[in-house]
């Protein structure tokens, strides 16, 4: 999928990955300026990748000064961005820092095993 992404030249889609919404507008998904021409799998990628670098921007720019202020990476986990270098691309671009990801492939699962070690008290805490 990121290779195909990567060989879309002019990106003239504009998509918003809205699938249930979002959490400031009552607004969903659509995909702008769709024609003929640019109606390829290649742009689709792009400017879906895009639409959602994009839309994690808007609400990271919405949090306090203070939080954003002297950050230096963006931690990023979920085989949605490991496997998508497009995805990186296109956060790091907006973001203007690195995206750094965790060690473990599995997330999800490493996730699961220290909320359930919390529950049962095997450890005091969710944090390693």
């Amino acid at each position: 999928m990121g290779e195909l992404g990567q060989k879309a030249e002019e990106e003239t889609l504009i998509t918003m990955p809205l699938l249930y919404g979002s959490r400031r507008y009552s607004r969903y998904g659509n995909i702008q300026n769709l024609t003929y021409e640019n109606f390829t799998p290649s742009q689709l990628i792009k400017s879906f990748l895009t639409g959602i670098a994009e839309e994690l921007h808007e609400l990271y720019k919405l949090m306090p000064e203070a939080v954003r202020l002297g950050r230096v990476a963006i931690a990023a986990s979920g085989n949605g961005i490991r496997k998508n270098p497009l995805l990186v691309h296109r956060i790091e671009k907006l973001f203007k820092v690195p995206v750094r990801l965790g060690e473990e492939q599995e997330d999800a699962a490493i996730g699961a095993a220290i909320c359930a070690a919390a529950g049962c008290k095997i450890r005091p805490n969710f944090y390693i």
